[in-house]
């Protein structure tokens, strides 16, 4: 799992695509492994971005949840924008 902003997300790190914005792309990010600090993820609630301030790897065993949407494929997780994984 990556733990991303001290417990703000747990996202597995492969194909979880999350929103993003650093200086020199916006959109989907479809390997949270690979987020940064340099990056910012986006609240669609508040309209804002948040600054990403840690990416951290667990490794223990936890309960993980597909989530699929049906109609527009984005849904929003702790306030934060993320994308199903169909497709």
């Amino acid at each position: 799992m990556i733990d991303v902003n001290d417990g703000l997300l747990y996202l597995t790190p492969t194909d979880q695509p999350i929103y993003v914005e650093n200086a020199t792309f916006v959109g989907w990010l479809h390997d949270p492994q690979n987020l940064t600090t340099a990056d910012s993820i986006y609240d669609p609630v508040t309209n804002s971005w948040v600054h990403v301030t840690g990416v951290r790897l667990i490794q223990d065993e936890t309960e993980v949840y597909d989530v699929q949407v049906t109609g527009q494929r984005n849904f929003v997780a702790n306030g934060i924008l993320l994308l199903d994984k169909v497709g």
